[in-house]
């Protein structure tokens, strides 16, 4: 068993790769390679897989709330539903990764990912939801045009992260015993 502080120092590395990952794809590929490639997700859902949900949820939280503060990135109109997206996709990984039951660690981690990825943009689409119906909210903004739309520009980042996070994680758990 890892220890808290352990896991303390490692959910505050994931936290601030969850701010500055972000800003290297802008800086190097642009704006919209943010929207694409999600790189804000993978630091969050590295978290809870390797850490176990709170972690993971907490890392999610955190990183996009203080990304907002230092670098206005996610915007004020769209920290909410950011806010409760990743903080999904970190609580969900680390939640999945615990109740599949497999002993290969890499379709576990997979398997994982795929459930969080599927809960984080639920969870996008409920704070959608609530913003639409309960307070009456309409804008291009907030819409289930946009739902869809940032569905598909992120297909790149969805297609990344199969691909990346499962050896990462993996890693991570084998030289963290």
């Amino acid at each position: 068993m890892k220890s808290k502080s352990y896991k303390l120092v490692l959910a505050g590395m994931f936290a601030a790769l969850g701010i500055v990952l972000p800003q290297l794809f802008h800086l190097s590929l642009g704006i919209a390679a943010g929207q694409a490639f999600l790189p804000m997700h993978i630091p969050a859902i590295l978290s809870g897989l390797i850490l176990g949900g709170p972690y993971g949820a907490a890392t999610g939280f955190i990183s996009v709330f203080v990304s907002s503060l230092a670098t206005g990135m996610p915007a004020m109109p769209r920290l909410p539903f950011m806010l409760l997206e990743v903080t999904a996709y970190g609580y969900a990984a680390g939640l999945f990764y615990k109740i599949i039951k497999t002993q290969n660690q890499i379709i576990k981690i997979f398997l994982a990912l795929i459930l969080a990825q599927i809960a984080g943009r639920l969870a996008y689409f409920l704070c959608l939801l609530i913003c639409i119906y309960a307070f009456g909210i309409k804008s291009e903004t907030i819409s289930f045009t946009y739902f869809i739309a940032s569905f598909i520009s992120g297909i790149p980042g969805i297609i990344m992260q199969l691909l990346i996070v499962p050896p990462i994680s993996a890693l991570v758990k084998k030289m963290s015993l």
